[in-house]
């Protein structure tokens, strides 16, 4: 009898679980193909999106060399430099035969990577020769400092440094400006109102401690003549007080030793330095 009931309750085809466990495998194999198609790169596209980004630019094209040579400018390279015109191609001759003809050349991929490095080189370039013909300009309009050794000038890159000695221009143990300064600063103020980038104005003077009424070191003295060099550059408002940066260093950054009396002149000093 219990046999005849235990055959009558059984349990036909799968268990109930097994539906659950069929629906959760479907989702899984739906969520990995879905991951699989994101990571699929589509080439096409790709290259339309860089093509876009090249003519946006508006570059040419260059070709990166491994281990490039050093850069040497040797004169200035003008602002629309262009890469030499191929010469134009004849069309190829064909003969009488019907559908004889040759298939177009498929253009050259272009890298938006390599177009950047042309317009940065470029760019690069003129910034040199700019601050090239600067250096030039100062260095005409200041001969006759120049010659008489009241100031130095040095142009390295594209950093030129103008180096505007105590003599003749502040008082010793002074900040304010002597009258004959006036006018080479004022040069100065013309030929840097025309150009950009930063103008850094330093403060530098000797070892010799000063206590005075007014400075009570040479940290406040050569600060104070940054200052008065600096408000200086800043008359008529040619050139904007955004620009300025203004450093007294003290004897902290000498030219020369300080154990001389030469050495000691040419440490006090304020320094126009002009970076492109």
């Amino acid at each position: 009898m219990f046999d005849d009931e235990e055959e009558g309750t059984a349990t036909v085809g799968a268990p109930s679980w097994m539906v659950t466990f069929a629906d959760l495998m479907s989702l899984l194999l739906c969520f990995f193909v879905l991951l699989l198609s994101f990571s699929t790169m589509d080439a096409e596209r790709f290259k339309a999106i860089a093509e876009s980004l090249q003519a946006s630019l508006g570059v040419e094209t260059v070709t990166l060399i491994a281990n490039p040579p050093p850069l040497t400018i040797t004169e200035p390279l003008p602002t629309d430099s262009r890469a030499e015109e191929p010469a134009p191609v004849e069309p190829p001759t064909t003969d009488s035969s019907p559908n004889t003809t040759e298939p177009p050349s498929e253009p050259s991929d272009a890298n938006p990577v390599t177009d950047l490095t042309a317009a940065q080189l470029q760019l690069a370039a003129r910034e040199q020769a700019e601050t090239e013909q600067l250096a030039q300009d100062l260095a005409n309009s200041l001969h006759d400092e120049i010659v008489a050794n009241r100031i130095e000038l040095l142009a390295e890159g594209r950093t030129i440094t103008l180096r505007i000695r105590e003599n003749g221009s502040f008082p010793s143990g002074d900040a304010a400006l002597q009258a004959p300064v006036r006018p080479v600063l004022a040069r100065i103020r013309e030929r840097l109102a025309a150009t950009t980038g930063h103008i850094e104005v330093a403060g530098h003077t000797d070892n010799q401690p000063i206590e005075t009424d007014r400075y009570r070191s040479n940290w406040e003295l050569s600060s104070a003549r940054a200052v008065s060099v600096a408000h200086e550059l800043m008359q008529g408002g040619s050139i904007p007080p955004a620009r300025l940066i203004v450093s007294g260093h003290a004897d902290t950054m000498p030219l020369a030793s300080n154990d001389r009396e030469e050495g000691r002149a040419r440490n006090r000093r304020v320094e126009i330095v002009v970076r492109r």
